[in-house]
C-alpha cells in the first residue's frame, strides 16, 4: 500500500492511495467468503457454491461492493498511522483500476495548526452603571402591580386598567365579519409595554359594551381589520408596599421594606454587572478574532454551526418547530448566518488554543461550590457527584469556558464607560461571550443526567479522532465495469 499526503491549505488535505494486487487479493477473498453462505446456484445447496464459481458469476459486483470497505479501512489505517484527525466527512474521488492496482484520492478537512497572536493586555471598554433610587422605585411599582387586586368599573379612565375584549375579523371591502372567522376573547392590560399604542388609545375612555373598528398593522403583511367589543373593564389596584406585603412575598425572608429595597438594589446591580461582563466578553472576543483571521476554518464545521444557528433562530420564533429536520438554510438567510457561523467556529478554535497554551484544566476546587449546592438536590453523595462531574465532558468544558474568559478579562486593560457609549454595545448577534455560568447551572433542573449548555461550537462528534469507518461521500462513483 503506497500513499502520498498533499496539504491544500491549513485546514484541507488529500491523500492519494495505491493498493496493489497483493493487498487487494486477500480482501476480495474475505468478501467472497462473507457472501458465500447466502448464495444458492444450480444444484448446489445454499452456502455450498464453490468460491471459484461465485467469482465467475458475481465477481465484479462483489469486488466492487467490497471496495467501499477496503478504501475506508485503508484510509483509516493511513490516517491513524500519520496521526491525522479528520473533521467532517471525507470525500472520495478519482477511483481508478490500472494493471490490477486500485488508486483513489480522499479529500478531507483537519483542525488547522496556527500560531495565535497576542491575546493578553488588550484594551476594552467596561460599561459601568450604579443602580439609583428611581430604578428601585420602578421595580417596587412593578412588583406591586404584579400582586394587584382588580375592581369592576364602568370606564377606562387611564392605562391602569385591564379590559376584556372580543375580536372579530372583518372583511376589508364590506366591513362585515368574515364568514369563516372565529371571534377571539382576551384580557389586555393597557400598561403592558408589548401592547400596541394604537389599541391602547382606542380602548382609552371606552365603556362596557362599546364596539369599535380597529386596524391592526402586521409588519411585512399589511393590515387586518377587526371589530372590537368591550366586555369588561377592571381597575388595577396595586398592592401596598408595606412590611406585611414584603414578609408575604418573600416568604418571611424579609420583614420590612427597607431591607427589601436594599436586596432589590443588590439584585439590580448584579444584573447590570452581568450585562457589563457580557459586553466586555463580546468586545474582547471580537478583538481576539480580528487579530487571528489569517488561518482558514474547516468548511464542514462552519456549515454545521450555521445550521445549528439557524435552528436556534427558528426555535425562537416557533417553539413547536421540528428543528431536527432542518438540514439546509434558505439562501437569503445563509448570507447573513454564514459569516456569523464562521466567526463562532474561529473563536472556538482560538479558545481551544488558549486553553492549551495556558494549560487550563478543571480541578476539584473549581466545582466544590457547585457540588455543595447541588449534591443534596441530586440525591447523591458529594464525592460521587464530584467524580461524575469531573468525568462529564460537557460540564468540564463549561468550566473551561469560564476559566478562559476569567483569564482573558484579568489580563485585559479596561476603560470605564457608561452603558451604551462603548465601542461594542451589547449585540445579541455578536459572536460574543458565554452565558452567565452561575445562572446557567442554578436555573437548570438538576438530575443525574447532567446536560448543560456549554456554549460549545465544535461538537465532539464532529471531530473523529479515531476515524470512523463510515462510508465516504463519493465525488465519483466507482466504475464497476472497469477491468481490475
Amino acid at each position: 500500500m503506497e500513499h502520498s499526503i498533499k496539504e491544500l491549505n491549513a485546514s484541507e488535505q488529500e491523500i492519494t492511495v495505491t493498493l496493489g494486487a497483493d493487498y487487494l487479493r486477500p480482501e476480495y477473498e474475505k468478501a467472497y467468503r462473507k457472501v458465500q453462505p447466502d448464495i444458492q446456484h444450480g444444484g448446489f445447496r445454499k452456502g455450498k457454491v464453490p468460491i471459484n464459481l461465485i467469482k465467475q458469476l458475481y465477481g465484479k459486483s462483489i469486488e466492487a461492493e467490497a471496495e467501499q470497505d477496503i478504501i475506508s479501512d485503508a484510509f483509516a489505517k493511513i490516517a491513524s498511522e500519520n496521526k491525522i484527525h479528520v473533521v467532517g466527512q471525507p470525500h472520495l474521488h478519482d477511483v481508478k483500476h490500472e494493471n490490477g492496482n486500485l488508486t483513489f484520492t480522499v479529500h478531507y478537512e483537519v483542525i488547522p495548526q496556527f500560531t495565535l497572536n497576542e491575546y493578553k493586555g488588550l484594551v476594552i471598554d467596561e460599561p459601568v452603571h450604579v443602580v439609583n433610587e428611581d430604578e428601585i422605585d420602578n421595580y417596587v411599582k412593578n412588583l406591586c402591580v404584579q400582586n394587584a387586586s382588580f375592581e369592576i368599573t364602568e370606564q377606562v379612565d387611564d392605562y391602569e386598567h385591564v379590559v376584556g375584549i372580543k375580536l372579530t375579523e372583518l372583511d376589508e371591502q364590506s366591513g362585515l365579519p368574515l364568514i369563516s372567522a372565529k371571534s377571539e376573547e382576551m384580557h389586555v392590560y393597557l400598561n403592558d409595554k408589548q401592547l400596541g399604542d394604537s389599541l391602547k388609545q382606542s380602548l382609552l375612555n371606552t365603556k362596557n359594551g362599546d364596539v369599535f373598528t380597529y386596524n391592526h398593522e402586521i409588519p411585512n403583511q399589511g393590515a387586518k381589520k377587526y371589530q372590537v367589543t368591550v366586555n369588561e373593564v377592571q381597575k388595577v389596584v396595586p398592592a401596598e408596599f408595606t412590611d406585611e406585603f414584603v414578609a408575604e412575598i418573600s416568604k418571611g425572608k424579609y420583614s420590612n421594606t427597607a431591607d427589601f429595597r436594599e436586596e432589590i438594589s443588590f439584585m439590580l446591580q448584579d444584573d447590570w454587572d452581568k450585562r457589563s461582563r457580557s459586553e466586555m466578553e463580546n468586545n474582547l472576543i471580537n478583538k481576539i478574532v480580528e487579530l487571528n483571521l489569517e488561518f482558514p476554518v474547516p468548511k464542514s464545521i462552519v456549515n454545521l454551526a450555521a445550521i445549528d444557528y439557524y435552528r436556534d433562530m427558528v426555535k425562537q420564533y416557533d417553539p413547536k418547530a421540528q428543528i431536527d429536520k432542518i438540514e439546509t438554510i434558505p439562501e437569503q438567510i445563509s448570507e447573513h448566518i454564514n459569516p456569523i457561523a464562521e466567526r463562532l467556529v474561529r473563536w472556538e478554535l482560538i479558545r481551544t488554543k488558549i486553553i492549551e497554551l495556558e494549560g487550563l484544566t478543571v480541578e476539584e476546587h473549581d466545582i466544590e461550590e457547585f457540588v455543595q449546592k447541588n449534591a443534596e438536590k441530586a440525591g447523591m453523595e458529594p464525592e460521587k457527584l464530584k467524580h461524575q462531574l469531573l468525568h462529564d465532558e460537557r460540564f468540564t468544558n463549561t468550566i473551561l469556558v469560564k476559566k478562559t474568559m476569567d483569564l482573558l478579562l484579568d489580563f485585559s486593560v479596561t476603560n470605564e464607560v457608561p452603558f451604551g457609549s462603548g465601542e461594542n454595545e451589547y449585540d445579541p448577534l455578536a459572536m460574543g461571550g458565554i452565558d452567565d455560568f452561575d445562572d446557567e447551572i442554578e436555573d437548570d433542573e438538576f438530575d443525574d443526567d447532567i446536560d448543560f449548555d456549554d456554549d460549545e461550537i465544535l461538537d465532539p462528534e464532529l471531530i473523529d479522532d479515531e476515524l470512523m469507518n463510515d462510508d465516504f461521500d463519493d465525488d465519483d462513483e466507482i466504475d464497476e465495469e472497469e477491468d481490475k
